[in-house]
Parts: structure tokens; sequence; C-alpha cells
């Protein structure tokens, strides 16, 4: 099974390590580059916020290290009780997990959860309207660099987005530090400029938070490839730092797991179960 996790893990790491290194840079890149699988499903809590049952999307494509190792974690999770009008209830969310494969010395990978979301695609209040596709950055595509962009954007009560922001760039091709800044630099312009000329439907009777503004996630994914999305799979992984935005200070998506969400859907940072436990037991 190692053997198996080793193999899968590198051919994603080597794939992707396509921007221009020089020397030992280049080799401690590729050594610390991890291996990365965005995994969903379901999940179903008790109204004590104890772990009911969960379900995996497409569980028979996935290895069976994959399977085990959330089949593990996921016995130990508790939930902040859902309430409905002051009562506990059993409470059904959407869940995605970040599962990583991490090198270490002996050339094994270990396997981890690092991330999770657990809560609707969909924002209640509000719908993305018009949304215009971002411009692949052409020094990106020329080095058939990919990235996965974590988008923020501020909605007022029409609709018109008031301000953007990326909060993290993670990019799918390994390079010296100056070219993979670059690189999160152009995918972050490209997803800011797009971002700012969406347009957002408010449902009806919807109530905007009190500091008048809805704040929703959009993760965009930039792959030269479409084949490079489909299904689960594990791909290069070379997480970006996270970017402070003042206005996200008390999102509940404001912390480590915002690559968790699955690219291109809008979500409610307001409308997630809170995990009260760790995602990795022992």
């Amino acid at each position: 099974m190692r053997r198996f996790l080793r193999s899968m893990a590198w051919m994603a790491a080597g794939l992707a390590c396509t921007l221009p290194a020089h020397g030992s840079s280049l080799r401690q890149l590729r050594e610390s580059a991890e291996a990365s699988m965005l995994v969903t499903g379901s999940l179903i809590v008790n109204p004590d916020g104890s772990l009911r049952s969960y379900r995996i999307d497409d569980a028979a494509k996935l290895p069976q290290a994959v399977l085990g190792l959330i089949s593990k974690n996921a016995a130990g999770w508790h939930f902040r009780p859902v309430l409905q009008d002051g009562r506990a209830v059993a409470a059904e969310a959407k869940m995605s997990l970040r599962i990583v494969a991490r090198p270490e010395p002996d050339e094994r990978y270990e396997l981890s959860i690092r991330g999770a979301q657990f809560g609707r695609d969909v924002h209640r209040a509000i719908s993305a309207d018009h949304r215009v596709p971002p411009w692949y950055p052409m020094n990106a595509r020329f080095a058939r660099a990919g990235a996965d962009v974590y988008l923020a954007l501020q909605v007022d009560r029409t609709g018109k987005v008031v301000d953007a922001a990326v909060t993290q760039v993670n990019l799918t091709a390994v390079g010296n530090d100056r070219l993979m800044a670059e690189m999160r630099k152009s995918f972050a312009a490209s997803s800011v400029d797009a971002g700012k000329r969406w347009t957002f439907k408010i449902a009806q009777g919807a109530v905007p938070p009190p500091d008048g503004y809805w704040v929703v996630r959009v993760p965009i994914a930039f792959r030269i490839s479409r084949s490079e999305s489909r299904g689960p799979a594990w791909h290069a992984y070379i997480p970006g730092p996270l970017q402070y935005v003042p206005w996200l200070q008390h999102d509940n998506l404001a912390g480590n797991d915002v690559d968790a969400m699955p690219a291109n859907g809008v979500y409610d940072p307001r409308n997630a179960l809170t995990l009260l436990t760790g995602l990795n037991r022992g």
C-alpha cells in the first residue's frame, strides 16, 4: 500500500515541476512538494454533534489508503450542535476534505487530512448571476503551470461586488521563490479582476448581515487541461501563504481550511458546521 502511495504521489509532484530553477534549489523543492487530493461527499450529524454517518463521492475510484484514513479519523469527529428554534437537531451537510501525501526521509509518503469544509456549496441568501471567466496568465500558460485560487468577495444588498481579495494561491508547479511568487501574483490579479465584475442575485426577503455586506468564497481552478480536474486524483500541491484580509477576520473560513473547498462553487462562510475536534486522530 505504501509503495502504491509513493508512486502516485511522486508522479503527481514530478509531472508538475515545470518552472525553471537551478541546482540544489530545484531538488529541495521537488523533495518538499506534496501531493494532494480533494475528496467530496456528505455527512449527517446527530443532535448532540456526534457523527451519524458519512458518504464519499466516487468512493470506488479512491485508493483504499485514503478511504481508510477518512474512516479512521471520522469516527472521532464531533461538531457543534445545530440549533433550530433553540433546539438541537440532526443536520446534513456537504463535506470536502483536502488529503495530502507528505514526503518522508525514507522516500515514503505520510497521509493526512490537511483541511476540511462542512457546509453547503451555495449561499442561502445570494447566488451567482453573471460571472466573467478569469483570463489565464500568459506566463503561467507558457510554463504549463496551474493553480487553485481562493477568492473572497464582499457583495452589497444589490448584488454588486464592492471588494475582492485573494486569500491563498496554491500552485501545481515548482520553481524558485521568485518565479513562484510571480505566478501567484499573476493568478491572483486575474481572479480579482474577474471577481470585481461579477454580479449576484439576492434571494427574496434575504436580510443582509449587520455590516450590510455578504461575504462569499469562490475557489477558482486554473488548469491547462480540463482532464486535470476530473474526479479524485493526486495532484502536485505547493500551498501558498495565507494573505491577511481585514474584513475576513470574523469569517469562519479565514483559517487554514480555505483550500478544502471544491473549485468554482459559491460558499457561505456563515452556513457551515463547526468541527470541535481535530481532523486527524493520534
